[in-house]
């Protein structure tokens, strides 16, 4: 089954050196979402490597470009001139939106986060090593010109990064490491809660990841060891002192700078899709045609769910945050949903 085959890819790619985030395989979907900061335009691209431009209310498409990329992830820049558009290599293409042409292509990084309010992106790049001692480096980028805003330097192996939506912090999430330190156990027959299983698993299975956590300069603040440590591709936000983490597996982190820790999963099955709002508070996940808008501080959300079409399943792989906080969502099917925050479907058409 597809589930099996992505979980397979995901541990293959995580257990690479450093392999991380965006370098990844293609979504084989309208994948990558975006919505200009003033609602007015909706663009959406998948593996065709077409930039569809399409009205948002109506969902029909008005211009169509082609980018020679696959795409992975996009967003805009705070003014709506400029469109990051981020490709399987890890590239960061950007975009004038007044013609679709490219101003500069950005290179090197593996993860891309975004810090919508601050009008930049960071990135994660291979780390390097001087013997056993690793370093990753990060790199902060305005999205308008490309320009660098900060470039610093992460003491270990990180796979993956979230931002604080104004720039004011970062936090990472170093690899997965054994740690005899931990008891292995199995879990006691008494727990029976899913939730409480999946925590206990965590706890003790032998392996352990450490959360780094820098303010807007670089500087490191703090620097914790996890129980938590997964072979997902992770991506969340990092806002008031607490990082969230959200994978695939929908077995998902809440940890703050001290340490504290908990697990929590988001109301669909699997994650395939996730996308995270420009406010850093809001998530957007889809699974099987069915998802959720998500509050991660109220821990609550909304749910959706998309028409059942015949053949292969349809799966969530990308969404865009409108400024009336709906969402659009890009399917495998080339569908484009347009979703209420309260999980209703305004609209939903195919893409070609």
């Amino acid at each position: 089954m597809r589930s099996q085959l992505t979980a397979g890819l995901m541990i293959a790619a995580a257990s690479a050196a450093v392999m991380t985030g965006l370098a990844a395989t293609p979504k084989n979907a309208l994948g990558a979402i975006a919505v200009s900061p003033d609602g007015a335009t909706v663009v959406a691209a998948g593996d065709n490597r077409v930039l569809y431009v399409l009205d948002p209310a109506t969902l029909e498409v008005k211009n169509r470009v082609y980018l020679g990329v696959n795409p992975y992830d996009a967003f805009f820049s705070k003014d709506g001139a400029t469109l990051a558009l981020v490709d399987t290599d890890g590239n960061v293409h950007l975009l004038s939106s007044a013609d679709w042409s490219e101003k500069t292509k950005i290179t090197g990084g593996t993860v891309v986060a975004l810090s919508a309010g601050a009008d930049t992106f960071a990135t994660l790049s291979y780390a390097t090593s001087e013997g056993d001692a690793y370093k990753t480096p990060l790199t902060v980028y305005a999205i308008g010109d490309g320009s660098k805003k900060l470039e610093a330097s992460i003491a270990g192996q990180a796979t993956a990064l979230v931002a604080a939506a104004d720039g004011s912090g970062y936090a990472v999430m170093l690899e997965r490491k054994e740690d005899a330190a931990e008891k292995k156990e199995d879990v006691p027959a008494d727990v029976t809660d899913e939730a409480a299983k999946a925590e206990f698993e965590q706890k003790h299975d032998g392996y352990t990841t450490e959360i780094v956590m820098l303010d807007g300069t670089g500087k490191e603040t703090a620097r914790v060891t996890s129980w938590y440590s997964t072979y997902d591709t992770m991506v969340g936000s990092y806002e008031g002192g607490t990082a969230y983490f959200i994978g695939y597996s929908n077995d998902n982190l809440k940890i703050a700078a001290d340490g504290t820790a908990s697990m929590f999963k988001l109301p669909p099955s699997y994650l395939y899709g996730i996308g995270v709002g420009p406010d850093g508070k809001k998530i957007a996940a889809g699974s099987l045609r069915d998802g959720t808008v998500y509050d991660l501080a109220a821990g609550t959300g909304s749910t959706y769910e998309l028409d059942n079409q015949e053949g292969w399943p349809e799966y969530f792989e990308g969404f865009g945050f409108a400024p009336d906080g709906s969402v659009y969502g890009g399917t495998t099917a080339y569908r484009l949903a347009h979703i209420g925050a309260d999980g209703t479907i305004i609209a939903a058409k195919p893409v070609y």
